[in-house]
């Protein structure tokens, strides 16, 4: 039988507040123990079930050449690849419709 703790005990545990921990049980997210009609216990092995249930593996993003990191994590190029450029033919037909 897995050892039972108590709020603050679990709370401890998961290195949370035990607010929190009381909303993810009323989202039914961690797993309890209810004795009698108020006394609500964890067991070690629900609390570490959940820990795992949370592990997120990231990877490293791949480096673009000509990209940001930053620009590549959202899908966009950098700024240079933002603005645009101008031809020199583009130029000189704006500047003609300035005059």
């Amino acid at each position: 039988m897995s050892e039972l703790l108590n709020e603050a005990e679990a709370a401890e545990v998961l290195r949370i507040s035990p607010r929190l921990l009381r909303d993810l049980r009323t989202q039914g997210r961690v797993a309890y123990v209810k004795i009698g009609s108020r006394r609500i216990l964890y067991r070690l092995s629900d609390l570490e079930e959940y820990i795992q249930r949370c592990v997120t593996i990231v990877t490293p993003l791949e480096r673009t050449p000509g990209r940001t990191q930053s620009a590549a994590r959202i899908g966009r190029s950098s700024k240079s690849d933002v603005i645009p450029t101008f031809s020199a033919q583009r130029a000189q037909r704006l500047a003609e419709k300035r005059r």
